[in-house]
Parts: C-alpha cells; structure tokens; sequence
C-alpha cells in the first residue's frame, strides 16, 4: 500500500509490485478534508474494498512521509479492518530495485536503478581541447 499526504488530500493505493499494476486506489474527498480523522475514514474505505478484491496483507510505503499522525491512522485503520500489515518500508528510492524495475531497465537496456537522460536532454562529448582563445580574438587576427 503506498501512500501520499498533499495540502488537500491523503490518497492510498494497493499496487501489485511484481507485476507492476494498482490494484485499487482510494483517497479522502474535498469535503473530508486531510486530517487525522479523515484518514481514520479512508482507512476504514480502503479496508473493505482491499478485501472485497481479496487482499488480505499489505507492505506499507510510506512515501517518506514520517510514521504518525495521518498514516498511522490510516494504516491503523486499514489494520483494525481486517487486512494484515508486512512491514513499513522505507523512501522506494531508497530500496534495492524491484523485479519490475530490473525487467524495465533491462527492456530499455539499462542498469537497474539508474536514471534514463530526460527527453531532449542528451549529453554532449565534452571536447578534449579547449581553446583559450575567444571567438572575437580569432576574427581579430
């Protein structure tokens, strides 16, 4: 289950890692609101409908966010409604690469866990002589 606070909303989501799909998401409505309470609420809703499509443990990502206040409670309730909790990961960057991640690196013919150049953002060889004389020297002479 992995989870995300914004100003607004706390949003939660069941993702099958090994295969790289979410299953179910649900997050808090605009007149719930995004605090303790509505993550009680969310967790409650996330429960029934994590068993109704018959997932019955969950490893928790908590996105880096710290483990209190909002995501406890919603984990706490998510807990309380019948789904069992793994354990709480750490930041996802901060974990060894799934065997999603290894399968698309390989796909796209990279190492695992690192970073593709942004679109439009390619490295240029980096000359091996640089000239110390400017472009207006040069037309002087």
């Amino acid at each position: 289950m992995a989870l995300m606070v914004s100003q607004r909303r706390i949003y939660a989501q069941f993702i099958d890692d090994t295969n790289g799909v979410t299953l179910l998401s649900a997050c808090t409505t605009r007149d719930e609101g995004h605090n303790v309470a509505a993550a009680k609420q969310l967790g409650d809703r996330a429960a029934k409908a994590a068993l109704e499509k018959g997932i019955r443990r969950i490893v928790v990502d908590r996105g880096g966010f710290k483990y209190h206040g909002r995501i406890k409670a919603l984990v706490d309730a998510v807990v309380a409604g019948g789904v069992s909790k793994g354990r709480v990961r750490e930041r996802p960057d901060k974990m060894a690469p799934t065997a999603v991640s290894e399968k698309r690196a390989k796909d796209s013919g990279r190492a695992a866990g690192k970073k593709a150049p942004a679109a439009g953002h390619a490295q240029k060889p980096k000359d091996t002589k640089e000239s110390s004389v400017s472009d207006s020297q040069k037309e002087a002479t």
